[in-house]
């Protein structure tokens, strides 16, 4: 069976009111007529990593490389960038087995 296709701003609410907590995954997948929790999952992935849930080739829509200021960026500087949020999702995980080491 075909799901709703929804839109991006339709993805971005959905997450929203999930990420809120008021409702659980269930009920909003319900709710929404999702047709699975993956699917509701992935948009949160998304929603997390670009702050928008992407169109179907994974890629940021134009209005959140606006919002993050990837566009004025030289090539260098996007990739000082990417090179630093790189570093610090390595520190993130260095300390997260820190952590699970040191119970």
């Amino acid at each position: 069976m075909k799901g709703i296709k929804y839109t991006i701003e339709e993805k971005n609410n959905i997450v929203i009111e999930s990420l809120n907590g008021s409702f659980t995954k269930q009920d909003i997948i319900r709710k929404y007529s999702i047709t699975s929790r993956t699917m509701l999952d992935n948009w949160i992935r998304q929603y997390k990593v670009f702050g928008t849930t992407t169109d179907k080739r994974g890629r940021p829509k134009k209005e959140a490389s606006q919002e993050t200021g990837y566009d004025g960026m030289t090539k260098e500087e996007l990739i000082r960038e990417l090179k630093f949020r790189d570093d610090l999702k390595k520190a993130l995980v260095y300390l997260k087995m820190r952590k699970t080491n040191t119970k």
